[in-house]
């Protein structure tokens, strides 16, 4: 395995086994040795621009780490934020994320993600 690999493979394990295309271009690895290690089965690709480690590490609320990578400045909110404070009974079949106005809502693939209206300033 390469250096380079193993830096890789080192840097998504300080991230809690997850980071995004950005995160991981910003450590200064770049898109060939991405590529390599999904072909390798050493990370895989949950949605677009946002990768796993294949093998040990696994974060808990997967789907939540995942929204939080994605929608940086959205906040989890409603049948979702009682969900993961484990305050309701109910399993919501998407994550509701309230976002700033004016903010672009981000195509989200991986998990189901609800973007409700609201006109509150966050």
């Amino acid at each position: 395995m390469s250096t380079r690999k193993k830096e890789l493979l080192q840097f998504l394990k300080k991230n809690g086994g997850m980071a995004s295309f950005s995160q991981i271009n910003e450590a200064g690895f770049n898109k060939a040795l991405i590529k390599t290690c999904l072909t390798n089965n050493d990370i895989e690709k949950l949605d677009r621009g946002l990768y796993i480690l294949s093998k040990g590490m696994s974060p808990a609320n997967l789907d939540f780490v995942a929204v939080s990578i994605k929608a940086p400045k959205g906040t989890i909110c409603l049948i979702s934020a009682l969900a993961f404070h484990q305050a309701t009974d109910e399993i919501p079949s998407n994550i509701d994320v309230a976002i700033p106005r004016g903010t672009h809502e981000n195509k989200i693939n991986f998990p189901p993600v609800k973007y409700p209206n609201s006109d509150l300033e966050l």
